[in-house]
């Protein structure tokens, strides 16, 4: 669905804690959450088995995605796009199309092992796995940061930027 105001999305306010799934019906061709509007987060959600992209941030940018399984559910699981009760979605993991925008976290919160390290927080890295297309498209717009995540395992580049396959840009 398109959400065309402001959100906060977080799957880990709910009851248990855990992420709350958000999963096509099958054989439906439309993307799963596109973000029209300016700043929204969607935190510790499983989003999957939509026949185009599972996320896209768009609208007038500013958004941001963490700790989110885009593909793939909390245990690595999620099967290939159109096997039975797949999570992979058919395009994209997340599809970026305007400026700004944060897919997972680089921030280090001081005085911890993962900043002693260089590694990113490990409760902001999105795992995006299983999609068709890119595990993450940058279309358009400036500014946007992809860093800190686990992207393995999708038909296209982990990250392309302007979804147009391998380039000297990429």
């Amino acid at each position: 669905p398109d959400v065309t105001g402001s959100v906060d999305l977080d799957g880990g306010s709910q009851p248990g804690g855990g992420p709350v799934r958000i999963i096509s019906a099958p054989g439906k061709a439309y993307p799963g959450l596109v973000l029209q509007g300016r700043g929204s987060t969607l935190r510790n959600l499983v989003v999957g088995g939509f026949g185009s992209d599972g996320v896209v941030l768009g609208g007038t940018g500013g958004h941001t995605v963490l700790g989110s399984f885009i593909g793939t559910d909390p245990g690595g699981c999620g099967g290939s796009v159109g096997a039975a009760g797949a999570l992979g979605n058919a395009g994209a993991g997340v599809r970026v199309t305007s400026a700004g925008n944060r897919v997972g976290s680089d921030e280090r919160p001081a005085r911890t092992p993962e900043a002693a390290v260089g590694k990113s927080v490990p409760t902001e890295r999105n795992h995006i796995a299983n999609n068709r297309g890119a595990g993450i498209a940058i279309t358009a717009g400036d500014g946007n940061q992809a860093a800190g995540n686990f992207i393995a395992v999708n038909g296209g580049l982990g990250i392309d930027l302007g979804d147009n396959g391998v380039t000297a840009n990429d």
